[in-house]
């Protein structure tokens, strides 16, 4: 279980009601991982909502011929596995620590539970979804606009 304390400092968490959480908090703890590490791979189930508390992810696909592309880097602050909420609940990338990073995993079954439960939490949960969506697909765009130049 994670300290309540630690949510707060990620704004999607401000202004939530103390009960909310603290379930959020029951179904969370945190990870270490060393650089270079995968915490996950591209059709992997989504088991986790990750938030990087400290250190920077890579995400990236391979692409059919067998290249590996980094298309964004996921820094403190940000989530990663926002697959975890939605129907498949596999993930669509891979992801490897850049450096030494921790990360907060949130349980997507728990979480999904909670998000049902509470609209102001879903709300939150799905606009930050949103967010970091349209961040990645910028970054596959900015990085399609690269191999196109050379």
């Amino acid at each position: 279980m994670l300290a309540v304390e630690t949510l707060r400092r990620y704004p999607f968490f401000a202004g939530l009601n103390p009960d909310t959480l603290n379930r959020v908090a029951e179904i969370s703890h945190e990870i270490e991982l060393p650089a270079g590490q995968i915490l996950f791979q591209e059709g992997d189930p989504a088991l986790n909502l990750f938030i990087v508390a400290r250190g920077e992810m890579d995400i990236g696909f391979e692409l059919s011929w067998g290249e590996k592309r980094v298309v964004d880097h996921v820094v403190a602050g940000e989530i990663l596995s926002w697959s975890a909420l939605l129907p498949p609940y596999r993930v669509t990338a891979t992801a490897v620590a850049r450096c030494d990073s921790r990360l907060i995993a949130l349980d997507a079954e728990g979480l999904r539970v909670l998000r049902n439960q509470d609209d102001a939490l879903g709300h939150r949960l799905m606009t930050e979804v949103a967010r970091s969506l349209a961040h990645r697909l910028h970054g596959a765009h900015t990085q399609l606009a690269a191999v196109e130049s050379h």
